[in-house]
């Protein structure tokens, strides 16, 4: 199936306006930055990158509904200490083009292994980023453990959100949907 020139817009107008729009609020980056589109099986993945091409790597996924220009209030200090690689979804709002929909946490993966694949982004081991989920899930749902917070570094921050029960699924649920995509487990991922 061709999809129309206009895809994932319902029309070229709709998607002129929108595209300007994103343009406006972009202007608004406050570092220097570059963009690619990354090819992947799925459709291109817009992706705006900042800071030393020899600091850490840290990909800034937006929430849901949201886009890559959500981390204008922190991209300037984040990359400071990183190369940061600020995503537009491929099923959500901005400059990436889905060719073929997401249905399954294993897409979601695939889509991102190709994206960090294609980008050279290099993480930590599974196994440390599972300890780091139990270790953040206790904190911000039972409290700090000593030593804890010097193995989350700048994620501590988030200890005091166990006070404000209402922002604990707020806070962890990246944190769930990597623990459901490192399990490969399909559906939804939940905060419970």
């Amino acid at each position: 199936m061709e999809l129309p020139d206009h895809h994932p817009f319902r029309s070229a107008k709709a998607k002129e306006e929108y595209l300007a729009l994103y343009d406006r609020m972009a202007a608004r980056w406050p570092v220097a930055s570059q963009t690619r589109l990354v090819e992947t099986s799925h459709g291109q993945t817009f992706v705006r990158i900042s800071g030393s091409a020899d600091a850490p790597p840290l990909v800034l996924l937006p929430g849901f509904g949201a886009n890559s220009l959500m981390w204008i209030p922190n991209v300037e200090e984040l990359s400071r200490q990183f190369r940061t690689y600020a995503v537009d979804n491929i099923y959500d709002n901005g400059r990436s083009i889905y060719t073929r929909p997401l249905a399954s946490a294993k897409d979601f993966v695939s889509w991102m292994d190709e994206l960090f694949t294609a980008l050279a982004v290099k993480g930590r081991p599974v196994q440390e980023a599972e300890r780091m989920f139990e270790e953040f899930h206790r904190m911000v749902t039972s409290g700090v453990e000593d030593g804890v917070e010097e193995s989350l570094g700048k994620l501590a921050v988030f200890c005091g959100v166990r006070e404000f029960p209402s922002r604990v699924k707020c806070a962890s649920l990246a944190w769930h949907t990597l623990h459901a995509a490192l399990e490969a487990k399909g559906g939804t991922a939940s905060t419970e």
